[in-house]
């Protein structure tokens, strides 16, 4: 696009765009890096069951991480 054909009203709204969008692209990283760190950054939830000595938890996560069950 060729600013220098703009109005200076034509510029403002094009800022003003411009940090709409660039603000929207940031809150989505931030979602997508807050879903990263939550998914890899903890273990989940498990259960020990002392009666019995078993584990329930989630295997995809175990997987995820690199362990085998």
């Amino acid at each position: 696009m060729d600013y220098s054909k703009l109005t200076r009203e034509q510029l403002i709204q094009t800022i003003e765009e411009l940090k709409m969008l660039n603000r929207q692209l940031l809150e989505e990283k931030e979602q997508e890096i807050g879903l990263d760190f939550s998914w890899t950054g903890n273990l989940g939830h498990w259960y020990w069951n002392i009666k019995t000595n078993t584990v329930t938890f989630n295997p995809l996560k175990v997987t995820t991480l690199g362990y085998s069950k």
